[in-house]
């Protein structure tokens, strides 16, 4: 190997415009293709985050992400997870990629100059229907190449002037159970951006990882003036980030503890309607948030709401995507305005949502979490239906509104509202706004 490195699995290309060029492969680190992932081709048939290579001790397995056109193994699409074995070719659109073994890429570096390091893909360039073009006299670097011994991950968070792919880290914005988020500037693009990396302990699950890019892709494919838009996907210096639409302004949380804890109710109404509105067109894309906090609704200039962090959302199974990547009875995120289905590892749908935005506006009118402030105390005491009282806390509402809230948060999820369109038309009915809706934008 170049500069006497450790010889690595490598992915070459063995058909269209890149025909030749190998990817050296990195165990610990996924690669991820898609024309707005880590790794892009010139290939129409590619989605924007198409599908992942990863090693799981030492075996090699490729995971598609749903995408329209699908990632073959010979005449077989790919669902969920299948297995990559060395010197086996995988086909997105026309372009065929196979893997070759460590030990079969020790023998020639480059790959291309001699033959028995290249014996691999000869014989996966064989199983193809008439062949490939030849392969280039040496290999080129794809988008974004993995070095032969692919950089650690940071053992700090990043800095103020690190450098991340294309984008320079401005600051630092906050950081969850998935990850931290950075304000950022994309260089190529010449644009402040929001880019969100996952733990680096997360990243070395190929299940944590498969459900961030998920989430990704579900966000890619929204598009509405209340959400936050999610830009694009990848890897680099070991870390694997999503990188999203940058507000100017606070979350929800912070924008309440600085107007003295609370919103008077036409605000907090005003808000949840806009945000009810992007999560409608999220449901009726068939797209669930799954996350749906004070931290995740973000407030720009003139009150202006976004619904943010699209890193848990999931579409709906369909061809292509398997069983689901959520680990049976494990909570997606351990915050206290979780549903007691999310807390418990079952099933989500839209009617998981509509807890989350209906606990979100109970902490904007009435300055607490409807159960706890922690994850724990809001496990215990949402099992036990000990709910706190508005009036408790010196707020009193109308009777239509508690009534709402009362059936955001019922313990069975088919006591709720069945979706997000149905809260909002529930909502713009309450006599705290007058008769007066917000609109959509």
């Amino acid at each position: 190997m170049r500069g006497g490195g450790v010889a690595r699995p490598q992915l070459v290309v063995l058909s269209g415009p890149h025909c030749g060029d190998v990817l050296v492969l990195d165990d610990a680190l996924p690669v991820v293709f898609g024309t707005r992932a880590g790794v892009s081709l010139p290939e129409p048939a590619l989605d924007a985050v198409h599908c992942q290579v990863f090693s799981v001790e030492g075996r090699w397995f490729v995971q598609d992400f749903g995408s329209p056109a699908g990632t073959w193994l010979g005449d077989e699409r790919v669902e969920g997870v299948r297995p990559l074995p060395a010197g086996r070719a995988f086909r997105i659109g026309q372009t065929h990629l196979a893997l070759v073994s460590a030990d079969a890429a020790a023998e020639a570096s480059p790959l291309a100059a001699a033959p028995e390091g290249r014996s691999e893909a000869v014989a996966a360039r064989s199983d193809l229907a008439g062949g490939g073009p030849a392969a280039r006299d040496g290999p080129r670097s794809l988008r974004a190449p993995a070095a032969d011994q692919a950089p650690a991950p940071p053992a700090s968070p990043l800095a103020r002037h690190d450098v991340l792919g294309d984008y320079d880290i401005l600051e630092l914005l906050g950081e969850g159970c998935v990850g931290r988020v950075y304000k950022g500037y994309d260089r190529r693009r010449r644009r402040v951006v929001a880019v969100k990396v996952l733990r680096s302990e997360l990243a070395e699950d190929p299940r944590a990882v498969a459900r961030f890019l998920r989430g990704a892709k579900a966000g890619a494919r929204l598009s509405h003036p209340h959400l936050v838009r999610v830009l694009a996907a990848g890897h680099a210096a070991g870390l694997i980030y999503v990188t999203m639409e940058y507000v100017d302004g606070t979350d929800l949380e912070r924008f309440c503890a600085a107007s003295g804890g609370r919103l008077l109710p036409r605000v907090a109404l005003g808000m949840a309607l806009r945000v009810s509105d992007a999560l409608a067109a999220a449901h009726a894309a068939g797209v669930l948030h799954r996350n749906v906090t004070p931290s995740n609704v973000l407030v720009g200039p003139g009150g202006f709401p976004k619904l943010a962090d699209l890193a848990l959302a999931k579409r709906p199974r369909s061809r292509g995507e398997g069983a689901e990547v959520t680990a049976e009875g494990q909570p997606l995120a351990r915050n206290p305005y979780a549903s007691p289905e999310a807390i418990f590892g079952e099933e989500l749908d839209e009617r998981s949502d509509v807890w989350g935005l209906g606990a979100t506006l109970f902490r904007a009118l009435c300055g607490v979490a409807p159960y706890g402030e922690t994850f724990a105390e809001a496990a215990a005491r949402a099992a036990r239906g000990e709910r706190e009282d508005p009036r408790a806390h010196g707020v009193r509402l109308s009777s239509e509104l508690e009534d709402v809230l009362d059936r955001c948060l019922r313990l069975a999820p088919s006591e709720r509202p069945s979706d997000a369109a149905s809260l909002r038309s529930a909502l713009a009915a309450v006599p705290e706004l007058g008769g007066a809706t917000a609109s959509g934008s």
